[in-house]
């Protein structure tokens, strides 16, 4: 029986038996057959083989020999070695086991990863990392499945399925608004076709449907993960392009205010939110989502082109009106 700090049991070819152990750490360097009990270990090394572990609230069980049987609860790491290791786990961190024919019941585990072998597990909300990194796109569905079973999975599914329809329904209105509002003030090109509101519907269907088959084009040509880079810094850019632009203009060529304003600490204020934006941006950019940046240099470089080289001529900008 053993409480606290260092316990080392160089038994070769005995076994320990009835050990008690509240905190420190102990090893055995038998050959096989001890029996441990222990609470509030932090560190168990068994050793040999054909161990019986009894553990509760141990930061790390380690039985490297195989052929152990290992009951553990509200602890760390469970790391069992080759053979056929019988294991009864609930509430632990993570569980790894060697290559053998291994038979585990486990309630509750961050990650599981039994090796090679015959294994027969019987589990309850474990999330099995190895197998759940191979699930790619199918990693959320998985994830519900293993933790809330077939039906409260698939109800929870439909509902985040319900919601993502609603959001892109609301982004595409949006957008199709926006390209409608732009249109009518002949800032778009092609304003001609896009501002013309149908006569059964009265609403403008040409800036819909453009709306809708551009976003269509998106998700056939980029993937899903450069979409959300791409949508993200491109969002932070039309908060921050009214601002600059009326920092700029500020005293200059607007001169006329609504009814409120900020006054003299209106341009610090822009240059600030204009800088951190900035910072958002070159964020926004940095590994994983590297892939936004050549997509805004691109999309950049295009508008450029079509400003400089026709739109500024044509596009005179909104029609002119007095606030009231």
């Amino acid at each position: 029986s053993f409480v606290g700090g260092t316990a080392l049991v160089p038994y070769f070819g005995r076994s320990v038996s009835g050990m008690g152990v509240a905190g420190g750490h102990v090893g055995s360097w038998d050959d096989r057959n001890d029996v441990f009990t222990t609470v509030g270990l932090r560190y168990l090394n068994a050793a040999g083989g054909n161990n019986n572990i009894q553990s509760i609230a141990a930061w790390t069980v380690l039985a490297r020999g195989g052929d152990d049987t290992i009951a553990a609860s509200n602890s760390g790491r469970i790391l069992a070695g080759d053979g056929d290791n019988k294991l009864a786990l609930a509430d632990v961190r993570d569980v790894a086991a060697g290559a053998g024919a291994d038979k585990a019941a486990i309630n509750g585990a961050d990650a599981v990863d039994l090796g090679d072998g015959d294994n027969a597990v019987s589990a309850r909300d474990v999330v099995d990392l190895k197998t759940g990194a191979g699930k790619g796109f199918e990693i959320v569905p998985w994830i519900l499945r293993s933790a809330l079973g077939e039906r409260f999975a698939l109800a929870l599914l439909a509902g985040v399925v319900t919601a993502q329809y609603l959001c892109g329904l609301a982004a595409l209105t949006s957008a199709s608004r926006m390209t409608y509002a732009f249109a009518r003030d002949d800032g778009l090109p092609g304003s001609r076709w896009l501002k013309q509101v149908d006569s059964t519907t009265q609403s403008p269907s040409a800036a819909v449907w453009s709306s809708a088959l551009a976003s269509v084009a998106l998700v056939i040509l980029l993937r899903y993960e450069t979409i959300a880079a791409v949508c993200a810094v491109f969002l932070y850019l039309s908060y921050v392009l009214p601002v600059a632009a009326g920092a700029w203009a500020h005293g200059r060529t607007w001169t006329r205010f609504g009814p409120f304003q900020l006054g003299v600490a209106f341009k610090p204020l822009a240059v600030l939110a204009s800088l951190g934006c900035l910072f958002l941006l070159v964020i926004g950019v940095q590994p994983p989502n590297q892939q936004a940046l050549p997509i805004l240099l691109g999309s950049a470089a295009v508008m450029a082109l079509i400003w400089f080289g026709s739109e500024r001529r044509r596009f005179k900008g909104p029609p002119g009106g007095r606030l009231s």
